[in-house]
């Protein structure tokens, strides 16, 4: 007797979760679960044959809630500069950012930009999503990317870190970590996907 493949199955799941959330999308009412939802996804523009529905960013498809996260959190490392500034209570109370969001940023400082503040946080996240949204195949793309216009994403290099200097007669001083090389928008949606993965269940084959 043949045994199934346990990968081949939990792709099929997942490529069926991600049909259903495309119909879910077009139609809110819809049960989640329901095979009405897996129909009418169907009947939508056909995905590519090899989509994996379990890529980090596939994935999110199927999961809003943690694509919500996923985003705000890429977007709080952005803004971690100001953040960091923010510690009296009625500040921290007036912040646009959720707590998990703003937590994920604090521990992702080194990606901040230059002289980005709270108050870009809606627009950082949505750069963030359609940054997410252009890395998805056609037709998921076109379907995901944010319908307001947005302009291009700065590929805008980090803050240059202090040169450290070694003082006469003085014990050393060690730099810094170096910061990650490449574009922040990119780095921190990929430190999000990483910290916030799928839940076990929805691995599982």
């Amino acid at each position: 007797m043949s045994r199934v493949d346990p990968d081949r199955v939990a792709a099929a799941r997942a490529r069926a979760r991600v049909v259903a959330a495309r119909a879910l999308r077009a139609r809110p009412g819809l049960a989640a679960g329901g095979r009405l939802a897996g129909r009418l996804g169907a009947g939508l523009a056909p995905l590519p044959e090899g989509l994996d529905g379990t890529a980090p960013e596939t994935a999110l498809i199927a999961d809003p809630a943690r694509a919500k996260l996923v985003f705000e959190a890429a977007a709080a490392a952005l803004i971690a500069g100001d953040l960091a500034r923010a510690i009296t209570p009625e500040v921290l109370a007036a912040l646009p950012v959720p707590a998990l969001a703003r937590a994920f940023g604090l521990r992702h400082r080194a990606l901040a930009l230059p002289g980005a503040r709270a108050d870009d946080f809606a627009r950082l996240t949505g750069e963030i999503r359609a940054l997410w949204a252009d890395a998805l195949p056609a037709p998921l793309c076109g379907e995901y990317r944010p319908t307001q216009s947005l302009p291009p994403i700065p590929d805008a290099a980090p803050a240059p870190l202090p040169v450290v200097s070694r003082p006469k007669n003085k014990a050393i001083l060690l730099p810094l970590a170096p910061r990650a090389s490449g574009a922040p928008h990119r780095l921190a949606l990929d430190a999000a996907l990483a910290a916030f993965p799928a839940a076990a269940e929805d691995a599982a084959p």
